[in-house]
């Protein structure tokens, strides 16, 4: 079984480096043994029809003679393996599937990448940032256990499990989307409005009141 996060084969994702957008790089051998390439957000032929369009590359090979062709173009090229590579996890562990495909999707719709901060936590993590939290050092934060509000030690929460955010079971993220390639300057989710309307059509909101980046799939929107 693939290590979750990863899929068992290649993908190549082509910045425009003028307008930023992300798309995927397609690849079709010719009967006469030719090879075609297109940078597009879906497959090539519009029907769907063409079986012989692939956008994922069993071969690293095969996926490094896309990469270097884009490259030619002008196109920046994210080369991988990642089973969700609109994706950039920064902070946690991969969390639910379910809303990582969502998440992808979204990436995929607005053709950036989606940097997502905080996805899987423990119940210790949770309490350091609840204190952080209360003692007005950090930012907002749920209840880290079932029982204790306030000051308190880590041996006394973890006397009283479950953890109360939704990001101890990987079903939340504090997603944003980087305005270049897979690092830099990034912007939260729900100042753009764009976005919202993608979210939407995906199932996803932001359910807590005055944060613009804690997504989750529903269709509570308190930001």
């Amino acid at each position: 079984m693939a290590e979750k996060g990863k899929s068992d084969k290649w993908i190549c994702l082509a910045r425009d480096k003028k307008t930023n957008d992300v798309k995927r790089i397609w690849r079709r051998k010719k009967s006469d043994g030719t090879i075609v390439y297109k940078v597009r957000q879906n497959n090539p032929n519009p029907d769907a029809t063409d079986g012989k369009w692939k956008c994922r590359f069993g071969k690293k090979s095969t996926a490094t003679e896309a990469k270097q062709w884009a490259e030619k173009e002008g196109y920046a090229v994210y080369q991988s393996k990642d089973a969700f590579p609109f994706l950039v996890l920064n902070g946690g562990a991969w969390g639910n599937d379910k809303l990582s495909k969502k998440m992808n999707k979204l990436g995929q719709k607005h053709k950036r990448y989606l940097r997502m901060g905080s996805y899987m936590r423990t119940q210790k993590s949770q309490h350091e940032l609840y204190l952080k939290y209360i003692r007005g050092t950090g930012n907002l934060a749920a209840y880290c256990n079932t029982k204790y509000r306030g000051e308190h030690s880590w041996e006394q929460c973890k006397k009283y499990p479950p953890c109360n955010s939704n990001h101890c079971g990987g079903n939340a993220s504090d997603a944003s989307y980087y305005h270049s390639g897979r690092s830099g300057n990034y912007t939260n989710l729900g100042y753009n409005d764009k976005v919202r309307k993608y979210m939407k059509e995906l199932g996803l909101c932001l359910p807590v009141s005055g944060e613009k980046w804690h997504c989750e799939i529903g269709t509570t929107w308190r930001s």
